[in-house]
């Protein structure tokens, strides 16, 4: 359980108990208040709340919800999915959404300096962002956003289609091939804008990287977890090491120093063996003194000849004249 759950079911249990007190006459609102923290109003307004919609509506909706400042997943599968196909872009023309740019003043211009997972994953392809100030400087996507959004809606509604694997499949079936057909436009030169993918593993590429200092314990916190570093050759300890957290999809986990990666976990943050690693303990290799040469019979000797009718020590004069 993170740690946002956990409090949240604290503040349950308190309102509840606040609540059951001024309910009984114990307590007035003032010492119902004072018990949660919060004024008189915000009482009063915990009250309607919950004698309207029970407990799940004091609930905070944005613990169940993904964070705005991380990229959508269906975004990075897609780019994922592209990048394997086509390769990689020259630059990438975006709105100025919280996933995408950092904006520290309301309307104002962004801070490239400090990217988003979605601005440092760019970086590390090579992609150049763009932001965009002002719908029109985007006319032409905005306009197509807009033929999207009113025709497929439509579409989806006349074939009657409500859940969301019905409407992916009925996308790339049918929707998007007529689109193209209907409205795209031979390109003038022939050829691709597109640069091969070569040597990067958009794997450890697109995901989330966070940066950790590693314990007193030679764990990592992240998330709620203990990361245990395991033993390796390389140091005797990892405490106060500065490694890098990577999240995947699938929510399983890696910690890297630097380039080296140091151990795979789980999405509950258990560790996860390497197979080789697992093979090479349970067949060690042998330590301690070497064999001593076998010096019985069945080893090859030399015939019992002379050494000169061998290797000649001298030169035969016959041979040299």
């Amino acid at each position: 359980m993170r740690r946002t759950e956990l409090l949240q079911e604290v503040r349950q249990m308190r309102f509840e108990e606040a609540y059951g007190g001024w309910k009984r006459g114990k307590l007035t609102q003032e010492e119902a208040a004072r018990i949660l923290g919060v004024c008189d109003r915000t009482f009063r307004r915990y009250t309607q709340r919950f004698d309207d919609g029970g407990m799940e509506a004091l609930l905070d909706k944005r613990i169940t919800q993904a964070s705005h400042r991380l990229a959508p997943v269906d975004e990075v599968v897609a780019l994922a999915d592209r990048y394997r196909k086509r390769g990689i872009f020259c630059s990438l023309y975006t709105d100025r959404g919280s996933h995408y740019w950092y904006t520290p003043e309301v309307g104002g211009k962004v801070d490239k300096e400090n990217s988003t997972q979605f601005g440092r994953a760019m970086n590390q392809l090579g992609i150049e962002m763009i932001p965009a100030y002002s719908p029109e400087a985007r006319g032409r996507s905005e306009r197509m956003f807009g033929t999207h959004q009113d025709r497929l809606t439509k579409e989806l509604a006349l074939y009657g289609i409500t859940d969301m694997e019905a409407a992916n499949r009925y996308l790339e079936e049918v929707y998007l091939p007529a689109f193209n057909e209907e409205f795209s436009q031979p390109p003038l030169e022939e050829g691709s804008a597109f640069v091969p993918l070569i040597g990067a593993n958009l794997n450890e590429i697109l995901c989330e990287q966070h940066d950790r200092t590693v314990g007193g314990d030679n764990c990592v916190s992240f998330n709620g977890k203990k990361l245990q570093i395991p033993a390796d050759k390389h140091r005797c300890h990892y405490v106060k090491a500065n490694v890098r957290v990577h999240c995947y999809e699938n929510d399983s986990m890696a910690v890297f120093h630097g380039p080296r990666r140091l151990a795979d976990y789980d999405e509950d943050g258990k560790p996860v063996r390497d197979e080789k690693a697992t093979a090479s303990a349970q067949y060690p290799l042998r330590t301690g003194r070497p064999r001593k040469p076998n010096t019985s019979k069945t080893d090859f000797q030399r015939p019992n000849q002379k050494a000169d009718n061998l290797f000649a020590t001298k030169p035969d004069k016959s041979i040299c004249s």
